[in-house]
């Protein structure tokens, strides 16, 4: 992802940030967001994913809204000297957490992974 697309949270406070959770769910039957699509004040945006996935104590976000969710962005810049987070911390009222990562390809964030479908048959 190049700098200038890159989302910033210049007070590094999570503040003028919104979140938004995708594709609910996971290894067990739960509504723990497996995505968050961060966007910042200029449209700026990225996705955070759970590097590990806790067996326990998993975020849950029953309304699959975000709504009774709390966001800590953590760590910023990463590959640039910019205020990107490079990581959220997402907790719900029953103090269950986890930390999502920007979606990376070889160590660098990018806007999103691209997968192209192959047709196996021969002619």
């Amino acid at each position: 992802m190049t700098p200038e697309k890159r989302p910033q949270d210049p007070r590094r406070d999570g503040s003028g940030l919104t979140f938004q959770t995708l594709e609910h769910g996971g290894s067990t039957p739960d509504t723990m967001p497996q995505a968050i699509l961060l966007t910042d004040a200029h449209g700026r945006h990225a996705t955070y994913i759970p590097q590990e996935e806790p067996l326990q104590h998993r975020p849950q976000d029953p309304r699959q809204d975000g709504a009774d969710l709390t966001f800590m962005t953590l760590e910023h810049g990463g590959e640039y000297p910019d205020d990107m987070p490079q990581a959220l911390r997402v907790s719900d009222p029953d103090g269950n957490t986890c930390t999502y990562f920007p979606v990376t390809v070889d160590g660098r964030v990018v806007d999103c992974k691209f997968f192209s479908l192959v047709d196996d048959a021969t002619p």
